[in-house]
């Protein structure tokens, strides 16, 4: 990373898979280099010291492809700064989030961050492939129809619902230069609505279940005999005080029944039509009945 020796040679590809957030303790040593005039990482996260390098050996109209840890996305003070240097020279061109467990080293999710010189856009491509992947072994792999999908989500840079965003620079800047991907493509899928049947067919399954093992239990405490009158007691009070719950439990079921019921009648008890003729007639014939 320090000053190398010469003009470094310029390419119009740079495809880079730098050491992820490796420490680099000599920051200040290059601090007057001109390859890293877009700003100084901490001495802990030397991501963006890579990417700065291999822009300074990218030709005019050159492209550099650089894999990196979402962390270079977020994380602000120092790369923060150098990420609004980075979207004010308008080198940043898209952003692809990948799957994580693609590496056999590493089980973290890592981007593409593709910058470009002297490009005429002036948004940057979003692309959520997090989920674009399948299951083989230890690892996660993107099969080529996934691939093709993301390819296609770059070649004809659009928005696809839950896939990518083509976002301003303005929209950015207002987000605080924070390149998150989960704020600008949202992958959200609302939970399936339980059916209504299932979950009431379930919820009496669960409680017959708990009636049973009740019964069983009180069975069983009904059992149980103490091997000296200290045990006894215990056996006795535990029993009782079972039972109470269980009576306690079914005074409270019974109680809901009866309040259904007693709001039944109250309900029948309400005048009707009719009823005012009825109870006219019958006074005058001496009685106080609705019938």
């Amino acid at each position: 990373m320090l000053k190398p020796k010469g003009a470094p040679r310029k390419w119009k590809r740079i495809v880079s898979n730098p050491p992820y957030s490796l420490k680099f303790q000599d920051v200040d040593k290059v601090a007057d280099d001109p390859r890293f005039s877009y700003g100084l990482t901490p001495s802990g996260f030397s991501d963006f010291l890579f990417v700065q390098d291999a822009l300074s050996r990218l030709d005019d109209g050159g492209t550099l492809v650089e894999i990196l840890p979402h962390g270079v996305l977020f994380r602000g003070k120092k790369e923060e700064a150098i990420r609004k240097n980075l979207i004010d020279a308008n080198l940043i061109d898209a952003i692809i989030g990948l799957p994580d467990n693609l590496f056999m080293n590493t089980g973290i999710p890592v981007l593409l961050m593709i910058l470009k010189k002297g490009r005429k856009r002036d948004d940057i491509l979003m692309v959520d492939a997090s989920k674009e992947y399948v299951k083989e072994g230890r690892v996660n792999i993107m099969t080529l129809e996934q691939i093709n999908r993301v390819c296609s989500a770059v070649s004809i840079r659009r928005d696809i619902d839950k896939l990518s965003h083509v976002t301003t620079l303005e929209e950015i800047r207002g987000n605080g230069y924070n390149l998150n991907i989960p704020r600008y493509v949202d992958t959200f899928e609302p939970e399936p609505v339980p059916d209504l049947l299932e979950t009431l067919a379930e919820l009496k399954a669960i409680n017959m279940e708990i009636d049973k093992t009740e019964r069983e239990l009180i069975a069983m405490a009904a059992q149980l005999v103490g091997t000296t009158p200290e045990a006894q007691e215990i056996v006795d009070k535990a029993n009782a005080l079972y039972k109470e719950y269980i009576n306690e439990k079914n005074k409270r079921s019974n109680t809901a029944a009866g309040g259904n019921d007693r709001e039944s009648q109250e309900r029948e008890a309400l005048p009707r039509k009719g009823d005012a003729d009825r109870i006219v007639g019958n006074q005058r014939s001496g009685q106080l009945s609705f019938f």
